[in-house]
């Protein structure tokens, strides 16, 4: 049996964390990746999405009434133009987001998934994002996915963060490298357009994690970033 493609993994909601910074990230409200829940017949857009489970945003904090863990849902799973019907259970929720575990998907289900995940991956394609403080430089994902440069007053970068759901990857010219988990705090959403601006709290490894470093060196080089960044991140990030 082919092993499942896992690109997100979910921090337990009781899990302790010693968070090193917060940082604030806008995120594109529309997405190519939805799920319309049958007894409620709306739409939630996909935070996260392996072959096992998912997480989607929730629309607001009254949907919460709706849902228990191990309650089961049906619906329909829509990535860009193609949709699949799929039941899932509650494995936990807040104010923000429910956590859905898939029920026995079907093998067609459950290969669309996997090489719709391929596609994303080999060829990631990052959006320009609103630009909320002037000296930085946002680009949004699929999937959680987000980019961020912040540069001094002379236009040379001073941090850079990128992150792909509960994993980051951080250069700071003064404290360097850096891997970690990303904590998404409830309550500290805003919405400005298009744009869900969210308070990210970070928590440094105790160390550099080189799976988790060359998972992310593959999704940067193989996206849609200038040659500029690119190189940049060749030069800054993966020297080591």
């Amino acid at each position: 049996m082919a092993q499942k493609k896992s690109f997100h993994v979910v921090i337990a909601p009781d899990q302790q964390v010693e968070y090193s910074n917060r940082q604030r990230f806008p995120r594109l409200g529309l997405s190519y990746e939805q799920f319309k829940l049958d007894f409620l017949k709306k739409f939630y857009g996909i935070k996260a999405l392996t072959q096992t489970k998912m997480v989607c945003w929730l629309n607001s904090k009254e949907d919460t009434q709706h849902f228990s863990v191990g309650f089961l849902v049906h619906g329909i799973l829509g990535l860009k133009s193609n949709y699949y019907p799929i039941s899932a259970r509650v494995g936990y929720f807040n104010e923000t987001w429910v956590e859905y575990l898939f029920e026995s998907l079907p093998q067609e289900v459950d290969q669309a998934i996997g090489n719709y995940l391929d596609a994303i991956f080999s060829n990631l394609i990052f959006k320009p994002a609103y630009l909320f403080e002037r000296s930085n430089i946002c680009f949004c994902g699929p999937l959680g996915i987000g980019f961020l440069l912040k540069k001094g007053w002379d236009g040379s970068v001073q941090k850079m963060n990128f992150f792909m759901d509960h994993d980051y990857l951080q250069w700071d010219q003064e404290k360097g490298l850096s891997t970690g988990k990303i904590t998404y705090l409830e309550g500290y959403q805003e919405y400005q357009g298009i744009y869900r601006i969210e308070v990210l709290a970070l928590s440094d490894d105790h160390k550099i994690n080189l799976v988790k470093l060359k998972t992310l060196k593959s999704v940067i080089l193989n996206s849609n970033l200038a040659d500029e960044i690119k190189n940049w991140c060749l030069k800054k990030l993966f020297s080591i």
